[in-house]
């Protein structure tokens, strides 16, 4: 939190203002390495475990997630951060699980 004051009125702005999905849209290079205060992760790590061999998602995932994932992936690619120039190798889209009624359960 960042105290500001504005027209003689104090006041609390947010600073964290990344959303959510942003951040998750690596968490896969961060779960090889999550202790690490230095870097993103150990790049021999990295060169060990990615590309993911198989990534499972469905439809609703597949939306925001994988796109925006793939996405920053390639920009750690062109600064040189990972080495492969795609996350996972294989993607298995099982689709859309409905309720008793057909139509979407959330």
């Amino acid at each position: 939190w960042l105290e500001v004051e504005i027209d003689g009125q104090k006041g609390r702005r947010e600073t964290n203002t990344m959303p959510q999905w942003a951040g998750s849209c690596w968490y896969y290079i961060r779960y090889i390495d999550p202790h690490n205060s230095e870097v993103i992760c150990d790049p021999k790590l990295l060169e060990k475990w990615l590309p993911v061999d198989l990534y499972v998602g469905g439809a609703e995932h597949a939306v925001l997630h994988l796109l925006y994932s793939r996405f920053w992936h390639k920009v750690l690619y062109d600064a040189g951060v990972v080495k492969c120039k795609e996350p996972w190798q294989r993607l298995f889209h099982q689709g859309m699980i409905l309720g008793d009624n057909n139509e979407k359960m959330s």
